[in-house]
């Protein structure tokens, strides 16, 4: 089982550690990607079908607006103390899961890694 329906996909990203910043441990992400789907996808949905993860079907009469999902990401890793890293997340989403009609998202994740 696929974790999106994504069908093509292309992405791009760089990572750097703080060395520049005096702060050897941290790292700094930056990330694009677009997500698309097939026109087999898109056609069968747009007929009528469902999709188990999107969730987007049409009915007699209506019309889909797909577009590709692109997905701009940002994110940093701190070192808190020795073995606990604590890192920062941000996430901006245009046409989520395909559709021009829904989005923008913005998400904001915060996480903590610790290994003893």
């Amino acid at each position: 089982m696929s974790f999106t329906e994504a069908d093509n996909s292309i992405s791009e990203g760089m990572g750097m550690n703080g060395t520049s910043w005096s702060c050897p441990n941290d790292t700094l992400g930056l990330a694009m990607m677009q997500n698309g789907l097939s026109s087999y996808r898109r056609n069968y949905l747009q007929a009528g079908g469902v999709s188990y993860f999107i969730g987007d079907y049409a009915g007699p009469h209506q019309t889909i607006s797909y577009r590709p999902e692109r997905i701009g990401e940002i994110q940093y890793n701190a070192l808190i103390v020795k073995n606990v890293l604590a890192g920062l997340n941000f996430q901006h989403i245009n046409n989520p899961a395909y559709n021009s009609a829904r989005g923008p998202v913005n998400i904001v994740s915060f996480r903590v890694h610790a290994e003893f």
